[in-house]
């Protein structure tokens, strides 16, 4: 779901695996969630989210940062993390371990995404 500066598509153009992405557009000035995605998930069995990333400009470490939330609509914020650096026009495999544990995470209802650019 896009939140007020953002859209989500797919992409069958650009792509890392399989046969589509989804593509996060960001415009317009930042903001909480840009984008949010709903999800059914119980981070609790883990200690990391892992995905591809790519962005058209180069980022700076923090510029994008993606969050747990146990709203639907990623109203709250139950993890904040910060996607490393990123080079322009490269796909990378980004890590992102939790900062801790909490019972919330184990109801993790939507994964937002949030920009500082």
């Amino acid at each position: 779901m896009a939140g007020a500066n953002g859209a989500i598509a797919t992409d069958n153009a650009i792509f890392q695996t399989r046969t589509k992405s989804l593509k996060l557009t960001i415009s317009g000035a930042p903001g909480s969630p840009i984008l949010y995605y709903p999800v059914t998930l119980n981070a609790g069995q883990g200690n990391a989210l892992r995905f591809w990333v790519r962005s058209n400009a180069a980022r700076a470490a923090g510029d994008l940062k993606v969050f747990l939330s146990t709203s639907a609509t990623a109203a709250s914020q139950i993890q904040l993390l910060n996607v490393p650096a990123l080079a322009s026009g490269e796909w990378t495999q980004v890590t992102l371990l939790y900062n801790n544990i909490t019972a919330g995470v184990t109801a993790t209802l939507s994964i937002g995404f949030q920009t500082t650019i």
